[in-house]
């Protein structure tokens, strides 16, 4: 049975701006760097389904969980698909695609208001 625990970041660089990001530190620091009111984040995957027999197309029901430098908290929910392919090698399970909906509104509210306690 497929797990999520299996998959290794992918090698497909993320795109930002003028920058191709390829390793947790540059997607951290890239991240850090846009939203330094974000202490840390956390995802709850609340229901996985598979779109396939092998389970390599998954759509994601999850909470993300942003923590803010003001000391508050805020939570939203996210929907994502996840497309898994096999390494080079077959070994490895690996990221191929991850595309991400939600909606803003909350994120950005308590980001705003976190922003003016750095100023």
């Amino acid at each position: 049975m497929f797990s999520l625990d299996t998959l290794k970041p992918t090698r497909t660089p993320l795109f930002s701006f003028h920058k191709i990001l390829t390793t947790h530190v540059a997607i951290a620091a890239c991240r850090k760097g846009i939203h330094p009111e974000i202490v840390s984040r956390s995802h709850k995957l609340i229901k996985v389904w598979a779109s396939d027999s092998p389970a390599t197309d998954l759509s994601v029901l999850g909470v993300m969980k942003l923590n803010l430098v003001d000391g508050n908290n805020v939570e939203f929910d996210f929907n994502a698909r996840f497309v898994v392919e096999n390494d080079r090698d077959g070994e490895d399970r690996r990221l191929s695609f991850v595309q991400v909906w939600t909606d803003p509104t909350k994120s950005k509210a308590a980001i705003g208001k976190a922003k003016e306690s750095l100023a």
